[in-house]
């Protein structure tokens, strides 16, 4: 089964995909749901360069290259 990759949307978290992650998780999908930079329980930086797109997708690249996953379906609200 592929992974499937939930983003959350401002101002939230991941907690917000708990139904989904459960649901999904018990039909045999790989989730990944991490709290973006600034949110839940994640690094709240005051220079506001930090939050720009690139840097915050390049960190997702990252976990995901942590993790092993070279492909997902991308789920998201409020982007």
């Amino acid at each position: 089964m592929p992974y499937i990759l939930f983003f959350h949307g401002w101002p939230s978290s991941s907690y917000d995909w708990r139904y989904q992650i459960e649901y999904f998780s018990t039909e045999g999908y790989g989730v990944i749901a991490p709290d973006l930079l600034g949110y839940g329980g994640t690094d709240k930086p005051a220079d506001l360069e930090q939050y720009r797109y690139k840097l915050m997708s390049d960190e997702i690249v990252s976990l995901l290259g942590c993790e092993g996953i070279k492909e997902v379906i991308g789920v998201g609200h409020d982007l």
